[in-house]
């Protein structure tokens, strides 16, 4: 199971290979589900911190949804003993995706 979700890790920086519009939106649900899945288990501490790191990049994304995602998760995150200081290193940015929001409205 934790080689499975390291592949899909890896593969999320992997270019596109396909044009298609709904790409980007397939790949992306993909990963937010092993994102899940890995908080759920809660117990490869390298698969919680590089979980953390996507979701930081998620947090400066353009699409307010992926921003969204990405903070609800890191709020799961937060929770686990493994990457509570790896979220503590995106606060900066956590809050600046909180800002951005504000302001949107």
């Amino acid at each position: 199971m934790t080689d499975c979700l390291e592949t899909i890790l890896k593969k999320v920086q992997e270019p596109p290979k396909s044009k298609k519009v709904q790409h980007p939106n397939a790949k992306n649900a993909v990963l937010f589900e092993a994102i899940n899945l890995i908080i759920h288990m809660d117990c490869d501490p390298k698969l919680l911190v590089r979980a953390c790191n996507q979701l930081g990049q998620f947090l400066q994304h353009k699409e307010t949804n992926l921003r969204y995602l990405a903070l609800e998760s890191l709020c799961l995150l937060a929770t686990s003993e493994f990457s509570h200081e790896a979220v503590k290193k995106h606060q900066e940015t956590i809050v600046n995706a909180l800002k951005v929001r504000l302001f949107c409205c």
